[in-house]
């Protein structure tokens, strides 16, 4: 009986200890070091997901591309930035026996707000992002003649982790779902179908200049 107690003793003080750790070292209110309030961080990346066509006999492809980024950290007493995204993102479309000259390419027009949490660790900054945005796309190829061209809603949440190697130069990757949800209407012989079709980007890689 002792013993047990004296273990929970041990664990309660363990947590108090690592809880005032914790609030010694993480702040939700000011930017991570060199970020301050009002930095602009323009950012180039290279991302990659999946792309699910729905379309028959077509199968579920790769989808990589590149983007831009400005965040502008706003000047008020908790550690946020927002800003908009624009890229490029395309898929080689996997079907009728790997003969087909199918594509698909998109323009994704993307706002995103950014928390970007303090852990007091000098050049790391880590951060939880939300975006939601509209995707412009169209096919490529002879195969999808009859095929409008598809459009719609994109929205998604990731987390970052960035690493300033100079005050104004640094490397990060955003790792979570983003996902694009493309409506598409086909028209063969008379009949017009409305149909669904999305992507999903999981990973993105790229550097950061912060003016």
């Amino acid at each position: 009986m002792a013993n047990s107690r004296k273990a929970r003793a041990i664990l309660v003080l363990a947590l108090v200890l690592g809880v005032t750790a914790l609030g010694f070292s993480f702040d939700i209110k000011s930017f991570p070091s060199p970020i301050q309030k009002g930095s602009i961080l323009i950012s180039g990346g290279f991302g990659l997901g999946l792309f699910y066509p729905a379309i028959a006999g077509a199968e579920n492809s790769a989808l990589v591309g590149g983007s831009v980024a400005v965040d502008y950290a706003l000047p008020i007493n908790f550690a946020l930035t927002v800003g908009g995204e624009i890229g490029y993102s395309g898929s080689k479309l996997k079907s009728w026996g790997n003969n087909s000259d199918a594509s698909l390419g998109e323009i994704p027009i993307i706002a995103r707000v950014a928390w970007h949490p303090n852990w007091e660790v000098n050049n790391l900054d880590t951060y939880v992002l939300v975006k939601f945005g509209y995707g412009i796309g169209f096919w490529g190829g002879d195969d999808l003649d009859g095929l409008s061209n598809p459009h719609g809603v994109i929205f998604g949440t990731n987390l970052g982790f960035r690493y300033f190697f100079l005050p104004a130069f640094g490397a990060f990757l955003e790792t979570g779902y983003e996902y694009h949800f493309l409506r598409f209407k086909t028209d063969f012989g008379g009949w017009t179908t409305t149909w669904s079709a999305f992507g999903a980007k999981f990973l993105t890689l790229g550097v950061t200049l912060r003016l």
